[in-house]
């Protein structure tokens, strides 16, 4: 099952984020966005990841996205 994460990164160290929530639907994750610093990845339940760091590739910042088109 695809799950969708929400957080805030900190603008002064953007190695810090806020969780702000999980949603099983993309459209109500992206609902909450209200400032460019909220992102939205995408996440496997029940999915191991590796411990070493891997890049969020489908992670994305809709407010970011919606100023590009």
């Amino acid at each position: 099952m695809k799950l969708f994460v929400v957080g805030k990164i900190n603008k002064e160290n953007q190695d810090e984020w806020t969780f702000c929530g999980i949603f099983d639907s993309e459209k109500e994750a992206v609902s909450i966005c209200k400032t460019e610093e909220h992102f939205v990845g995408p996440i496997e339940l029940n999915h191991v990841l590796p411990d070493e760091v891997i890049p969020w590739t489908k992670g994305y910042y809709p407010l970011l996205e919606k100023k590009k088109e």
